[in-house]
């Protein structure tokens, strides 16, 4: 099972509707709006600029969980969404 950990609760309920995902929240730095699968960021308002978008980040997720990402290592690991 892949944890999606989300700083930005209106994904909730778009990324629970996938299998194999374990959706988890917490508070993060102002306006940070991060995503991460496993330890690995997949997503950053900072770095972006933008908002998630649900759907965006809901497809990065399931990339993820279908290429077997384990996350970790320091975050060496890249996603091709940030």
């Amino acid at each position: 099972m892949a944890t999606v950990s989300i700083e930005y609760w209106s994904l909730a309920g778009e990324l629970e509707r996938i299998p194999g995902v374990k959706v988890t929240g917490q508070v993060g730095r102002s306006g940070s709006f991060e995503v991460t699968v496993n330890g690995q960021l997949i997503f950053s308002k900072l770095q972006k600029g933008k908002f998630p978008d649900p759907k965006e980040v809901a497809e990065e997720v399931k990339n993820c969980i279908k290429n077997g990402h384990q996350g970790g290592k320091g975050g060496q690991q890249k996603s091709s969404y940030h």
